[in-house]
């Protein structure tokens, strides 16, 4: 079996697969994109860099199922607290939308991109049930995504009401997005970070010294169960 991991934040990325290569993990670089790749317990595992953000996300995505086949694809990285979660919390999603998606003006309704068509994602059953059974205490939940670092409870507190969601990211639903166009289970674990106010950045900042035994954690949890 072969599974994609997407990671964004260059600074997240970096640590993790420093701390893979410690298992075996192989630095490459894929169509300028950095990566590694992994063999574990007979399978493969594809670390990709995506960058930040909604575009960048969904092309990596893209580029990757096109390019390899894949069983699976999971979304790790830091993520901003919305509701019923704290920092340090580790968070599942099991839906995912584009919050910040807005055609209500001419009809459409919130985060809805093209009429008529799911613009709510799910997650892969199966993919979720792996991730319940290998990493304590990890919560499900909705995620909401949108193209920018949120620090504006205000905005925050919004797309609570709005989406009922948990936590905010900038790449889990642009990911969905694609892996649902191309019928490839998905699943977007995220470890809260900060709780998506105007500490949130500094927040983050701190939650990058630990990025490594961080994801690392989660990576081989995944793989273990898996």
């Amino acid at each position: 079996m072969k599974y994609l991991f997407l990671i964004a934040d260059y600074d997240e990325f970096s640590p993790l697969v420093d701390e893979l290569e410690k298992k075996g993990a192989v630095k490459g670089d894929f169509y300028g994109l950095p990566s590694a790749s992994l063999s574990k317990n007979n399978n493969e595992f594809f670390i990709l860099c995506t960058y930040i953000g909604k575009v960048n996300s969904a092309y990596a995505t893209t580029l990757a199922l096109s390019k390899k086949s894949f069983d699976g694809v999971f979304s790790i990285g830091y993520s901003g607290a919305v509701s019923a979660l704290i920092k340090g919390d580790i968070a599942a999603g099991e839906s995912y939308v584009e919050c910040d998606f807005d055609l209500t003006p001419i009809g459409y309704k919130p985060g809805e991109k093209v009429k008529g068509k799911p613009y709510i994602y799910k997650a892969n059953a199966a993919l979720l049930q792996h991730a319940k059974k290998s990493i304590d205490g990890i919560k499900t939940v909705k995620l909401g995504t949108g193209d920018f670092f949120l620090t504006d409870p205000i905005k925050r507190d919004y797309y609570k009401r709005l989406f009922d969601i948990s936590a905010f990211d900038m790449e889990s639903a642009a990911a969905a997005s694609v892996c649902a166009a191309m019928s490839v289970p998905f699943l977007s674990i995220r470890k809260i970070s900060d709780n998506a106010d105007d500490t949130a950045s500094t927040e983050y900042r701190e939650s990058l010294t630990y990025a490594n035994k961080a994801f690392s954690d989660i990576f081989l949890s995944l793989v273990k169960s898996i």
